[in-house]
């Protein structure tokens, strides 16, 4: 029994034991003790009723939950990617030997797998993660043992019972059982759940009024369906997330610093009051305005010509080395960089 089935039913005991001292001290009459004893068998069959919708909601979240992970697991997706590029043809591992015949598959029959004879490119996509994973390097093929140890450090930790799963159907019986306090197989209003109450048109397939062992599994397999979904949907989004924040364009902290103004952009007075060479500010404004973008800096950094970093403004914590001055002459006063 979970935390807050035992609230309840330390909340209707206490009501209980209370009526029970109220009819026993006042001596009430008759009338007011079936009163008081129906609100506690009210409070009762209540509390019963929200430990079984609870059972139900726990279950259902549960199974879900182990579902996704399943689903999402290194395993999960080399066997799917299996299955499309072999028809079929690969086995479903039960024991670690069971992936002798994966191999057996990826190889052609061969001692070596080559990645240049990947079916598809999602198996060479899977190929370079074991070539990271056993830090083997850009090989062109793995070999039968090489593999194998792959699949005991990824595949098939801990036996792969992580990734067992108990059958939904199963499952789905197990609540129906807490459901039907009758025992008589069948679930009539009072025993179902707010949730089953909600979706009684379109579980309740021969339309007697009463949802039956089958008909409750397809049920259980409708929500813990909806609420996986839930869970792909959230992930799904996190992922892009973070993918997004990880190819956005990091601003240097040099240009932060240089940027008084925080426009995002450097003026050229900026510039040379960074004390930086007014040439190297010509080479990266594009456009000629006098106003260097952050565009404009990552676009001279991807420029083809360019090694990495070549002839770039670097942070002032180990900065690019300065032009000196050119000596004071006539219109150009002194200190200045520009000729």
């Amino acid at each position: 029994m979970n935390h807050a089935a035992k609230m309840i039913v330390a909340s209707v005991f206490s009501q209980v034991l209370w009526t029970w001292r109220r009819l026993r001290l006042r001596r009430c009459g008759s009338c007011s003790a079936v009163l008081l004893l129906l609100g506690a068998e009210a409070l009762l069959l209540r509390a019963a009723e929200n430990s079984r919708e609870q059972f139900e909601e726990q279950a259902v979240q549960r199974y879900a939950e182990r579902w996704h992970k399943q689903s999402t697991s290194p395993r999960a997706r080399w066997y799917r990617e299996m299955q499309a590029a072999f028809a079929g043809k690969a086995v479903n591992p039960q024991k670690e030997e069971d992936f002798q015949q994966w191999f057996e598959l990826l190889a052609g029959g061969a001692e070596q797998w080559r990645r240049s004879q990947a079916p598809t490119p999602q198996l060479a996509e899977l190929f370079d993660q074991v070539c990271q994973r056993l830090e083997l390097g850009p090989v062109p093929s793995v070999n039968r043992e090489e593999f194998l140890r792959y699949v005991r450090r990824v595949l098939w930790r801990d036996g792969g019972r992580a990734e067992d799963l108990p059958d939904m159907d199963s499952e789905a019986d197990r609540v129906f059982r807490v459901l039907d306090q009758d025992a008589d197989g069948v679930l009539d209003v009072t025993e179902m759940t707010t949730a089953l109450r909600q979706q009684r048109s379109s579980t309740d397939v021969d339309g007697n009024g009463r949802i039956d062992r089958t008909e409750y599994r397809r049920y259980f397999l409708q929500r813990v369906t909806a609420v996986t979904q839930s869970l792909q949907a959230k992930a799904g989004a996190g992922s892009e997330r973070e993918g997004k924040a990880a190819s956005a364009p990091l601003v240097p902290p040099w240009f932060r610093e240089w940027d008084r103004d925080e426009d995002g952009q450097l003026a050229l007075h900026e510039w040379l009051k960074a004390g930086q060479p007014l040439e190297l500010f010509q080479q990266m404004d594009g456009d000629g305005d006098h106003l260097l973008t952050l565009a404009e800096y990552l676009r001279s950094t991807r420029a083809p010509n360019k090694s990495a970093g070549e002839g770039l403004p670097l942070p002032l914590t180990g900065g690019i080395k300065k032009e000196p001055p050119l000596p004071a002459g006539p219109g150009r006063p002194p200190g200045s960089l520009k000729p």
